[in-house]
């Protein structure tokens, strides 16, 4: 018979497994971004690159907000604090 330590060495490689073996399964049959891409239909693909020429997904107070975020010379912990709750 089993000790309990036993089981739980199993227990343990057993979800590892599974754990592996699903992220394996996933990595090997999801596309990346340029597979998906070639693999649109002609029209799909003009519709794609009409919105990436637009700019479609991306918003000026997002962009903006990334471009103020890349600034090397900031302080990472120069923000402001968090306003005061009324009590």
């Amino acid at each position: 018979m089993s000790t309990s330590a036993q089981r739980w060495a199993k227990a343990l490689v057993y979800s590892t497994g599974v754990i592996f073996g699903g992220w394996a399964l996933m990595r090997a049959t999801t596309p990346n971004p340029q597979e998906f891409y070639d693999s649109l239909a002609p029209d799909h693909k003009r519709a794609v690159d009409a919105a990436r020429a637009r700019g479609v997904g991306v918003s000026q107070p997002t962009e903006s907000l990334r471009r103020q975020q890349l600034d090397p010379e900031a302080p990472v912990w120069a923000d402001k604090p968090p306003p005061k709750r009324p009590s």
